[in-house]
């Protein structure tokens, strides 16, 4: 009956992260598709039950989360619950091939040109030549700038931009549907933040670079529909040039970010000031940053993260896997070093969240551009559940044929995604001033001899 409405308890976890007591409300298209298309969390409760409400189309899950389970475990969970919506008629959870989007071959004059609007559709501000009387299109290029190359008149563009998303949740709060990430609303920060919650083999797994690419991707086009932009980009930071200096970098001004506080405070001031968030239970609470450890100054906490230095070497020597391992390892690091809600799985409601990605998913195109025989390597990659079950492996993308970039999904690409080069580089100076010392500080010289255990001298 198509009315009828039901419950079964189970055990499933969204995510082998950090967030305790989550909601996940998952999207079908239909009430009997073979495949769910969108993912949203809240932060309520501790029962754990599955609910279909067929009148909406949607189904719900509700619990806390198990952190003492393994990996494995948590998959067995996830095939557990496959199992439990294959048997309640929503088909079988399986990878679902990306199907070459349909363009408009639209009549155009001889030697015309033009670029799509941005408005979220396939021809989404895609370049396009008048060839034998129709539009032929191209891919959209994105050139993504480091945080400190960006003029205050740029950077006020991205942050007024962001602003307007996260506005849209006032909108999104008053409809529960708009919480879906389906595409056919306007998302706001909210989506992005519930789509991260439910990332349930984004993190820890190697699912991890392409599942956050497509993410950024995602996020981005709804800047450029919201400024009506086709230029507005994320911008990435290289928090690894600075490295040795990094609660004192010019991110944490308030012509950036704002603040980072030596004890946790909400974010009064920079791009996010003021921001706030509804929890599912109603509970307002404000964007939190800072108080790890109150010890900033200290040698032993500001070595925690690596060198730029540090990371092009390991992209240079490193395999896939290994580089997918540490690669993440550094990326917690500096996730729980802001700390507040960047250290946990609602960090997208930072915006230092999409320039920390931008930045981990520069160092992952590093990787593919030294690695060109082995760049679409993703031995563990499986599917991403958030993007319709899309195959991962379309987002690990295709090196440019001819240029540096990415182009992405593989099967047909329609952005290529650029890195311009950072110009703001202070490790340099202080790496030679380090080499420096270390050529000119004097050696310490010894003369003695020591009695050792067996009665024998040493000197």
């Amino acid at each position: 009956s198509s009315n009828v409405q039901w419950s079964h308890t189970t055990r499933f976890s969204p995510s082998t992260n950090r967030f305790p007591h989550m909601r996940v409300v998952l999207g079908a298209v239909g009430a009997t598709s073979a495949h769910l298309h969108s993912m949203a969390v809240d932060h309520t409760g501790s029962a754990t039950h599955v609910r279909r409400d067929d009148a909406k189309g949607s189904l719900g899950v509700t619990g806390a989360e198990d952190t003492s389970e393994s990996e494995a475990e948590m998959s067995a969970r996830f095939e557990e619950f496959a199992s439990l919506l294959s048997a309640y008629g929503f088909g079988e959870l399986q990878t679902k091939k990306l199907e070459p989007a349909a363009l408009p071959e639209d009549p155009c004059d001889a030697d015309a040109t033009g670029v799509g609007a941005p408005d979220g559709t396939p021809t989404h501000c895609r370049p396009w030549k008048c060839a034998g009387g129709k539009k032929q299109w191209s891919m959209q290029q994105r050139v993504r700038k480091e945080i400190h190359d960006l003029s205050d008149e740029e950077f006020k563009l991205y942050s007024d931009t962001v602003n307007q998303l996260y506005h849209r949740q006032e909108a999104a709060q008053q409809d529960n549907s708009t919480h879906l990430y389906d595409h056919t609303t306007k998302p706001s920060m909210v989506n992005f933040v519930t789509l991260h919650c439910a990332s349930h083999v984004g993190h820890s797994h190697d699912n991890f670079y392409p599942f956050h690419r497509r993410m950024l991707l995602d996020f981005e086009t709804e800047l450029q529909k919201e400024a009506q932009d086709c230029s507005v980009t994320i911008p990435y930071w290289n928090w690894a040039v600075e490295s040795h200096k990094f609660d004192q970098s010019e991110a944490w001004t308030s012509k950036r970010f704002g603040k980072l506080p030596f004890e946790q405070e909400c974010v009064e001031d920079g791009m996010a000031k003021g921001w706030r968030y509804v929890h599912g239970d109603g509970e307002d609470l404000c964007l939190m940053r800072g108080g790890h450890w109150n010890n900033w100054t200290s040698e032993h906490y500001r070595s925690t993260l690596p060198t730029w230095t540090a990371l092009q070497g390991h992209a240079e020597t490193s395999t896939y896997g290994e580089f997918r391992e540490k690669g993440e390892l550094w990326h917690n690091k500096f996730h729980c070093m802001v700390h507040g809600d960047m250290c946990s799985m609602v960090a997208p409601r930072d915006p230092v969240f999409y320039s920390h990605h931008s930045f981990i998913d520069r160092f992952y195109d590093l990787w593919q551009a030294k690695h060109p025989a082995e760049h679409q390597e993703c031995a563990g990659c499986t599917m991403l559940p958030n993007f319709g079950f899309a195959a991962a492996t379309e987002y690990v993308g295709a090196l440019h044929p001819t240029e540096a970039g990415t182009t992405v999904p593989v099967s047909d690409p329609s952005i290529w995604v650029q890195y311009a080069p950072e110009t703001y580089r202070p490790d340099v100076q202080f790496e030679q001033e380090q080499a420096r010392l270390n050529q000119t500080t004097p050696k310490l010289k010894y003369n003695c001899k020591c009695p050792s255990t067996n009665g024998n001298e040493w000197s």
